[in-house]
C-alpha cells in the first residue's frame, strides 16, 4: 500500500490504495474502475486519477494548510507534460495565428450545452456515489443522441470531457475517502470545474485542432486543456477541506 496523501490529510479522512502511474505510448492507462460507457474522453478521466496519485505522492510532507497552490500546479503540470510527451493520443497539430483568426471571440457554449452543464453541476454536488455515476452516464447518452444543430463539436468536447473527469473522480474519491459529509462532493466538483475552466480557456485551440486534424485531434486538445486544471482543483479542494478540520 502506498501513502498517497500528506500525513495530516490521511489521518483526517482517507483510506488509500496504491494505483500504478506507469504510462506507455498508445496504451490505455491502468484503471481500478470499470465504467461501461463509450465516451471517447474516458482515457482523460483515467489519466486524471493517475495524476491525483502522482500529486499526492509528491506533495511535501508538511502541515496540510501550508501546501501552496504553486506546488500543486507544478506537480500537476509535471505529470501532464510527461504523459503528453509519451502518449500519441495527446498529439495535436501545429497551429499558427492565422489558423484561429476566424474563430476569435466566437466560441462559447450553446444554451443547450449550458443546460446540460448546469445539470451536471447539480448532480455532482449530491455526494451520492451511485446517483452521480448513473446520472452522468445518462447525460452522456442524451448528449450522444442530441440534435447536431443543438450541440456543436465544441459543446460535445466541453461536456463529454468534463463528464469523463467527473465520472472517474467520483470513482476515485469513493474508493479513497471515508464517508465524510461534503468532502466527496467538494472534490468531484473541483475536478469538474477545473476541467471546464481549462477547456473554456483553450476553446479556439480545441476547435482549430478538430478542424485541421479531425475529431481525434480535437479530443487531444480538449484533454490537454482539461487534465492539469482538473487535477489541481481536486487536490486543492481536498486539502482545503482537510485544513479546515484541523
Amino acid at each position: 500500500m502506498k501513502k498517497l496523501f500528506p500525513k495530516t490529510f490521511a489521518l483526517l479522512c482517507v483510506t488509500l490504495f496504491g494505483v500504478s502511474c506507469n504510462v506507455q505510448d498508445d496504451t490505455a492507462p491502468d484503471s481500478d474502475f470499470e465504467i461501461a460507457t463509450c465516451n471517447p474522453y474516458d482515457f482523460i478521466g483515467e489519466f486524471h486519477n493517475q495524476g491525483l496519485d502522482y500529486v499526492f505522492n509528491n506533495l511535501p510532507t508538511t502541515k496540510t494548510s501550508s501546501i501552496s497552490v504553486e506546488s500543486i500546479d507544478y506537480l500537476s503540470t509535471s505529470f501532464c507534460q510527461e504523459i503528453f510527451s509519451k502518449d500519441s493520443r495527446f498529439e495535436i497539430p501545429d497551429i499558427t495565428k492565422s489558423d484561429g483568426a476566424e474563430y476569435e471571440g466566437t466560441i462559447e457554449l450553446s444554451q443547450v450545452a449550458n443546460h446540460f452543464y448546469d445539470r451536471i453541476i447539480d448532480i455532482v454536488q449530491t455526494s451520492d456515489y451511485n446517483y452521480i455515476k448513473d446520472q452522468l452516464i445518462l447525460i452522456e447518452s442524451e448528449i450522444a443522441n442530441s440534435d447536431n444543430n443543438e450541440i456543436s463539436e465544441y459543446d460535445e468536447a466541453f461536456l463529454l470531457c468534463s463528464i469523463a473527469v467527473a465520472k472517474f473522480s467520483n470513482e476515485y474519491w469513493e474508493e479513497h475517502l471515508e464517508k465524510t459529509k461534503g468532502l466527496i462532493a467538494s472534490c468531484v466538483l473541483g475536478d469538474l470545474v477545473g476541467a471546464g475552466r481549462g477547456i473554456a480557456a483553450h476553446a479556439v485551440e480545441i476547435v482549430i485542432c478538430g478542424a485541421i486534424g479531425g475529431p481525434g485531434c480535437g479530443i487531444a486538445a480538449a484533454g490537454r486543456a482539461a487534465l492539469g486544471p482538473a487535477i489541481g482543483h481536486s487536490v486543492l479542494a481536498g486539502l482545503t477541506y482537510a485544513a479546515a478540520q484541523l
